[in-house]
This record gives C-alpha cells, sequence and structure tokens, in this order.
C-alpha cells in the first residue's frame, strides 16, 4: 500500500473516478489494459458503474482480439455518450 506523506493534505487524492473521466475527456475511450498501466486501476468496470450511478452516462463497446495464446478473446472500450448525435 502506498505510503500517504503527512504533508499532503487529503483533498489532493484523486478519486479512481475522477481519474477515469479526465481519461475518457483527454483521451475518448480507455480500456481495463490502459486504465491498469497508466492509473494502477485494476477494476474499471466497478469504476465505470459507479459513474454511471451518479449520472455520468458511459457507452461499452465489445470489441475482439486474439490473445498470447492465439485465442479469441473479448473485451470492453469505454467511451462518453456522445449528446450530439442523440
Amino acid at each position: 500500500m502506498k505510503e500517504v506523506k503527512p504533508n499532503m493534505d487529503i483533498r489532493d487524492r484523486k478519486t479512481q473516478e475522477f481519474i477515469v473521466l479526465k481519461h475518457l475527456k483527454t483521451y475518448g475511450t480507455i480500456t481495463n489494459i490502459e486504465a491498469y498501466e497508466m492509473h494502477g486501476i485494476t477494476r474499471l468496470s466497478n469504476v465505470i458503474h459507479a459513474m454511471r450511478k451518479k449520472g455520468i452516462e458511459i457507452e461499452t463497446e465489445k470489441q475482439e482480439a486474439i490473445n498470447r495464446y492465439g485465442y479469441k478473446t473479448s473485451y470492453a472500450v469505454y467511451k462518453l455518450k456522445d449528446k450530439e448525435n442523440e
């Protein structure tokens, strides 16, 4: 567990929801791998669920790829809902 420095104000820490929202606004999409590698978030679907419960509209697009063992696999790509094209 990461140690919090004594002079660090608790309000300076960003929530995972804040980090994911900022990522979506900056890059447009996020996947589990990006969430883990860039932000250390291991349960992205849980963060997305919590954001949706708060009213943030996020779309899920399923993608397919071949994994390192040669098997077909699927994964989720999340993006903010485009309100202009409704």
